[in-house]
């Protein structure tokens, strides 16, 4: 059986663009689990690298019954490291989006105020209200950028990242 490759396009080729430099491949571990079943198909792949000061770097490509598909980015920082943990996850189809981005504090002492005018400017520039989702809340920072199962202008968001990266 071939194992399938990510498809490097939208967030994932722009993550492989600035960072694949970067990971390595010393501990790869890669995931692939699917599921066809009469006109559907399910599957789920994941690249799993590290990097340095990253314990984990996670990149998936999912699609679910063929309805909803996208991306998710997640990285952990080696615990000697006072950086937060990234999450970012885009998707959805032509009438719903899922978006989420999300940097969690690690330790009680990284200050995020220096984040706060970047985070009001991009909430403001893609138009995201707060969640109302309370387990959302519960898990994620007060830094949460998220859209859930609603219209949103998938390729604005990447355009954003882009330039947020800058």
């Amino acid at each position: 059986m071939t194992i399938p490759q990510l498809n490097k396009s939208g967030p994932l080729k722009f993550f492989y663009e600035q960072f694949e430099d970067h990971l390595s491949m010393d501990d790869y571990f890669q995931f692939f689990s699917n599921r066809k079943k009469a006109d559907t198909y399910t599957f789920l792949i994941s690249d799993i690298f590290s990097a340095e000061k990253m314990a984990t770097v996670l990149l998936e490509e999912y699609s679910i019954r063929g309805k909803l598909s996208g991306n998710v980015i997640v990285t952990f920082p080696q615990p000697d490291f006072n950086v937060p943990i990234f999450t970012f996850q885009l998707g959805g189809n032509a009438n719903k989006s899922i978006a989420l981005l999300d940097i969690s504090p690690t330790l009680p002492d990284i200050d995020y105020g220096p984040l706060i005018p970047t985070f009001e400017k991009y909430k403001k520039l893609l138009g995201m209200e707060p969640t109302k989702l309370d387990w959302v809340k519960s898990i994620c920072s007060p830094f949460l950028l998220h859209c859930q199962y609603d219209v949103l202008d998938i390729v604005s968001v990447v355009k954003q990242m882009e330039q947020l990266s800058i």
